[in-house]
């Protein structure tokens, strides 16, 4: 089994291995969207430098944090650290540290959600427009 999970992550590219974490997850639109602006208080918090080298537990925590805060139906961290394939121990540091630089900052609310679908709206059609242009 082990040797089955290390070939998930070694056969997908990044992408291709978030949009299989957001599918066993069961993330909805919502979901994403408080992630990402999770994901944006820990990058805001100047914390951090996304690189090679951490993005993906970066990215794994977040998703893992953000669906224990949201909502009702979660895994337990043995099932997400086997998702990822990790230690059960290093993915409960994971989440630590990451909680700890967004000083627990994990309340979001309704307006603020709605106001950040907006923005990224905006921000995905300008980029689509752009891209279809080049």
């Amino acid at each position: 089994d082990k040797e089955n999970d290390n070939s998930i992550e070694e056969k997908y590219t990044f992408a291709e291995l978030i949009y299989y974490w957001i599918e066993k997850l069961n993330f909805n639109e919502d979901m994403l969207y408080l992630m990402m602006m999770n994901l944006d208080k820990l990058l805001n918090s100047k914390k951090i430098i996304l690189n090679e080298k951490n993005v993906e537990n970066i990215m794994f925590t977040c998703m893992v944090i953000t669906q224990k805060y949201y909502e009702d139906e979660i895994f337990s961290d043995k099932d997400y650290s086997k998702l990822k394939n990790i230690d059960y121990d290093d993915l409960i540091n994971m989440q630590m540290d990451f909680l700890e630089k967004i000083n627990y900052s994990l309340l979001i609310n309704k307006d603020d959600l709605e106001q950040y679908k907006i923005k990224m709206k905006r921000v995905w059609k300008k980029n689509m427009i752009f891209l279809l242009n080049s």
